[in-house]
């Protein structure tokens, strides 16, 4: 953590500052660097790709630590480098860090390398004190998703997401506390982690909570028919009816879930009532379609669920 920054802000009878206080008094301050990797060496900081040979030595090391100023030369490198697909998990977006890299991904996206970047959305990246400011990141970092979207990037957007990542076709993994599409002037690390194929894959599923690699299809309301599994399906809920009890002495509710093409009923037992409310916006995973009277309806079963509610007002 940042010592500074906490004793700045930490209020004097707080816990956590009275402890930082009794460690500097009772014991004994260790460099966080030396408990990383050793450090690549780097003989131009400023040029924007290693050397060859540099980069030689790069390829045979499987674990190096990195600083901001030694960074972007290596990870240039990397990216340059890439032959399938490039995964990058940068919170924030500004078009400064991001005019510096969008060459760089414009030539590999030519070579048919696939480019998929999780980020926030623009109204949770910035909090700052000037409005206008603040105002003008969001605007920035809207454009420059817009942009990476045009240029053929895949753009995932994940509310409250935190993590710094890259990885390079799934064989070299960066992980630290540098922001790779926003980057300006604080101090950060970032460790490199070569030969752990399989290990990056799961964590990278594991933060995506567990999605494979192939990209699950959104199915529109309007396609579904009787008989359809494994269905995800986004859309508002337009109006819930009271729980009731049937046999069995189970709730049970039904809902009405629209997303433009149609509306159908959503089934909901239990514990999933309270999951949604009129006017949300959500996401069924893994729901199915059966017939009821004539009439199709979605159900979650014991494998769906709702992955997200947005409480946003409905809207056609």
């Amino acid at each position: 953590a940042n010592k500074n920054f906490l004793t700045q802000r930490l209020p004097g009878d707080n816990v956590a500052r009275q402890a930082i206080r009794y460690v500097e008094e009772k014991g004994k301050i260790i460099p966080g660097s030396s408990f990383l990797p050793p450090q690549f060496q780097i003989k131009e900081p400023l040029a924007k790709t290693l050397q060859p040979e540099e980069y030689q030595v790069l390829r045979e090391s499987q674990v190096t630590a990195f600083t901001e100023q030694t960074f972007y030369p290596a990870f240039m490198s990397d990216l340059q480098h890439a032959k399938k697909e490039v995964i990058l998990f940068s919170p924030f977006i500004t078009e400064r860090r991001l005019g510096f890299l969008v060459e760089d991904l414009k030539l590999i996206i030519k070579r048919n390398v696939k480019i998929s970047i999780y980020t926030r959305p623009p109204q949770q990246m910035f909090d700052v004190t000037e409005e206008k400011l603040d105002r003008d990141l969001t605007r920035g970092a809207s454009e420059s998703i817009n942009y990476l979207k045009n240029i053929g990037a895949s753009v995932y957007v994940r509310p409250h997401m935190h993590e710094k990542i890259a990885a390079i076709d799934l064989k070299t993994w960066w992980v630290g506390s540098l922001n790779i599409l926003s980057y300006a002037y604080t101090h950060e690390t970032m460790i490199r982690f070569q030969g752990l194929e399989k290990t990056i894959q799961n964590l990278i599923d594991e933060i995506l909570q567990g999605r494979s690699k192939k990209e699950v299809r959104t199915t529109r309301v309007g396609q579904l028919k009787d008989g359809m599994k494994g269905l995800q399906v986004e859309g508002h809920i337009m109006a819930v009816s009271s729980p009731r009890k049937v046999t069995g002495g189970k709730k049970l509710a039904e809902a009405f879930l629209s997303d433009g093409s149609g509306t159908i009923k959503l089934v909901l037992w239990e514990d999933q009532i309270a999951l949604v409310k009129e006017g949300m916006k959500v996401v069924i995973e893994n729901g199915y379609v059966t017939s009821f009277r004539g009439n199709i309806q979605l159900n979650l079963g014991r494998y769906g669920k709702i992955a997200s509610a947005l409480h946003n007002r409905a809207t056609e």
